[in-house]
């Protein structure tokens, strides 16, 4: 009995080393699975962590950008005050008009600016060393960019509608108007010595630049010109005068049209002036295609200073229209050679010369029509008082850029001003004093000297990022 009982139990035994060795396979299995899962659990998070590694680096390269777009923003804005010092002063002192030419004094602003500052072959030793010297004790991280455009040399779209450019006239000399003006009357068109009002002639100005850009494009572009071949250029600038104009204005005989066209619209007229060049969008007739045909023609920022030493191919064709295109190419040959002696305009009188004499243009239509914008308020110059920032910060892989609209308010200012005892005063006490002016026009005394077109101040109209 026994011995049937010993071999009951080893019969028994391999079974149960079996079930043994079952037990131990399944706890290996769960882990080298947990083992697998906590692998992928580990790369997950360390990706993340990478992920969020190179966001929080992104987000410190985009702040750090940001404020060396910024830095660039305040230089350009201390570059334009300077400016403008120096340009009342220049105004004031003939002495110093004839030593420095407009040109040299626009070189405080035009001359782009960059940092790192850019090297070359050409500089010497010295020059490289204060720059590597300049560079490290500067504080500047990473990159920028400073360039400063003129925006005097565009067609001004807000000046189509009524009355714009009497109010902005009236605004830059409040104090000489204010016993003149009568805030409850109806304002009146301010009329030019042909007896159009400004903005009609503004307006055809507009026609004309308009019309030939579209002519020009569809000439070239066969496509272009089987979208574009029937628009009404009269209605489109219509358009705009509508928009600008004060609500209920009268402005000619598309005003019912484009009341109702402007009722279909989803955004109504503002009547008011435009604040950028994305409104024109809302206009009836109006698309990206033909916006972008004379985008570089015209500006929103409200300037009664034309710089003629930055003027558009399309104002010098719309002033002189008989002017080649050959005449065209050696204007701006002759203008923008780095080669020669820079030919700068400082008054009408020296644009109008340089193009009669030096090119052979006849002159006298433009020269007619420039006396009749300037009868309204217009002046014609050397500079401007409306200017674009554009500063770009770099930091790493990340760029920032903030453009800003910066304008000059002008205030008038005559040399002399009579006392209470009828004479001259002395602003400048150098004992340089000018009779009064005889007021029934008599010989022998000389008129008081024309008042001087200052910059007040700067004025930042408008900062945005692009």
């Amino acid at each position: 009995m026994e011995m049937v009982v010993m071999v009951e139990n080893k019969k028994a035994s391999p079974k149960n080393t079996l079930h043994i060795h079952n037990n131990s396979g399944i706890a290996l299995l769960i882990v080298i699975s947990s083992i697998a899962l906590l692998t992928l659990l580990m790369y997950a998070f360390r990706y993340e962590v990478s992920i969020n590694k190179i966001k929080s680096i992104n987000i410190q390269d985009k702040v750090q950008a940001r404020l060396n777009a910024k830095s660039a923003l305040m230089i350009g804005l201390a570059r334009l005050t300077i400016f403008g010092e120096a340009y009342n002063k220049w105004q004031k002192d003939k002495n110093i008009q004839q030593i420095l030419p407009m040109d040299t004094l626009n070189q405080l602003w035009n001359i782009p600016m960059l940092f790192p500052l850019p090297k070359s072959e050409k500089f010497s030793i010295i020059e490289r060393s204060f720059i590597e010297k300049f560079e490290k004790n500067s504080l500047m991280q990473g990159e920028m960019q400073l360039s400063i455009m003129s925006l005097g040399n565009k067609f001004g779209l807000n000046f189509l509608g009524k009355n714009n450019v009497r109010k902005l006239v009236e605004s830059y000399n409040p104090p000489n108007l204010a016993a003149t003006v009568d805030e409850d009357a109806t304002p009146t068109p301010t009329p030019t010595p042909s007896g159009t009002p400004i903005e009609e002639q503004l307006e055809k100005i507009m026609v004309d630049l308009l019309d030939k850009s579209l002519k020009k494009k569809r000439d070239s572009d066969e496509n272009f010109y089987q979208k574009y071949s029937n628009k009404d250029v009269n209605y489109m600038v219509s358009a705009i005068r509508y928009y600008t104009s004060d609500k209920g204005t009268d402005i000619g005989e598309n005003t019912n049209q484009l009341e109702g066209d402007f009722q279909k619209l989803e955004a109504p007229a503002k009547n008011a002036p435009m604040n950028s060049l994305s409104e024109m969008y809302l206009l009836p007739e109006w698309n990206d295609d033909l916006v972008d045909l004379i985008k570089n023609e015209i500006s929103t920022v409200d300037s009664l200073m034309i710089d003629l030493n930055t003027i558009t191919e399309g104002m010098v064709r719309f002033f002189f229209p008989e002017i080649s295109d050959d005449q065209i190419k050696e204007y701006y040959k002759i203008k923008n050679d780095p080669k020669t002696t820079p030919v700068n305009f400082k008054t009408k009188d020296d644009f109008l010369k340089f193009l009669s004499e030096r090119l052979k243009v006849n002159v006298d239509n433009g020269k007619q029509l420039m006396e009749q914008l300037e009868s309204s308020g217009m002046r014609f110059s050397g500079s401007t008082n409306v200017y674009k920032i554009i500063a770009t910060g770099i930091f790493g892989k990340s760029s920032y850029t903030l453009n800003a609209l910066v304008m000059f308010p002008i205030r008038k200012e005559t040399k002399a001003k009579p006392n209470n005892e009828g004479q001259v005063a002395d602003p400048n006490g150098d004992g340089n004093q000018d009779p009064p002016a005889d007021a029934e026009g008599g010989s022998g005394q000389k008129p008081p000297p024309p008042a001087l077109e200052l910059f007040d101040g700067i004025r930042i109209l408008e900062i945005y990022q692009s």
